[in-house]
């Protein structure tokens, strides 16, 4: 049984991951029982593989699995062909937050981004030039973004705990046209962990002073 496309002799281009099928893969069938007849195996459905036909590495999604098993004596003696089939198809991932509505962030390390104890507070030029007086302002603080991505294409690992590493989600906070980037999760800075081996869901808390 094959699934992944061969490198024939006289083929040329680049092959997909991996190129040369179940065979190579060490895949096999295993009986349920020891007298069940029912025999299965598993393999992990790569994201690429090679087309003989194009020549070039395609895409696995949107395709066809289909699996034939030729059974040369059956229980009347006869030899039959029996097979199933399935298709590629890819998840629509979504994000969530853990809340409608975060607080306003307060402050950093300036007095003139800090919000006042009072509507008359107003901080000494001793403070502003030296950080060391009485501050008016209201202490600095972190506003804590709890984020969900929920996607079982990034569940690739059947037994590992996976992480989503291509930066396909940007947290940013948007005031009308102005934007700040918060985070870049997947990258080597902001990594996002699979909840438990076989979830599908990454979760990643971004803590910032704004």
């Amino acid at each position: 049984m094959m699934f992944y496309g061969n490198l024939a002799a006289g083929d040329s281009g680049t092959a997909g991951s991996p190129d040369d099928g179940l065979e190579a893969s060490g895949f096999t069938l295993v009986e349920t029982a020891i007298d069940s007849g029912i025999f299965v195996g598993s393999f992990q459905v790569p994201a690429t593989y090679y087309d003989a036909g194009s020549a070039t590495t395609v895409t696995t999604t949107g395709t066809d699995i289909e699996v034939n098993y030729n059974d040369h004596r059956d229980a009347s003696g006869e030899t039959i062909e029996v097979g199933d089939g399935a298709s590629v198809n890819a998840n629509t991932g979504s994000v969530e937050f853990d809340r409608n509505v975060y607080p306003v962030p307060w402050g950093n390390d300036t007095a003139d981004e800090r919000f006042a104890l009072h509507a008359t507070a107003a901080e000494s030029t001793a403070w502003t030039s030296s950080h060391v007086a009485t501050s008016h302002s209201l202490a600095q603080g972190n506003v804590t973004v709890h984020v969900s991505v929920t996607d079982a294409d990034y569940d690739v690992s059947a037994f590992g705990e996976d992480t989503i590493s291509d930066t396909t989600v940007v947290l940013k906070i948007e005031r009308g046209s102005s934007s700040t980037t918060v985070a870049t999760f997947g990258n080597t800075a902001n990594p996002i962990y699979e909840t438990s081996p076989t979830s599908g869901v990454f979760e990643y808390d971004a803590s910032r002073r704004i």
